[in-house]
């Protein structure tokens, strides 16, 4: 069936984070699915924070935007 990627209300509701983008807040959610990712897969460092593999190039193809865009919205 479907999967879905979980985006917080807090960036939609909370002023806080009216200036993002919209592309900004999917990338967040994007990263949250990485995260469930690599602690399903043990990349998790003996301090207990997760590592997450995410390329500029991985993620020009998943918002379909080109590499400069891309790069500023991971700044």
């Amino acid at each position: 069936m479907f999967t879905f990627f979980r985006l917080p209300k807090c960036l939609v509701n909370n002023v806080y984070f009216a200036e993002l983008s919209a592309d900004a807040k999917l990338l967040y959610a994007f990263f949250l699915d990485r995260v469930s990712l690599s602690i399903k897969n043990g990349w998790i460092d003996d301090k207990g924070r997760v590592f997450i593999y995410y390329s500029v190039k991985r993620v020009c193809k998943d918002l379909n935007c080109g590499t400069q865009k891309a790069c500023k919205l991971l700044a």
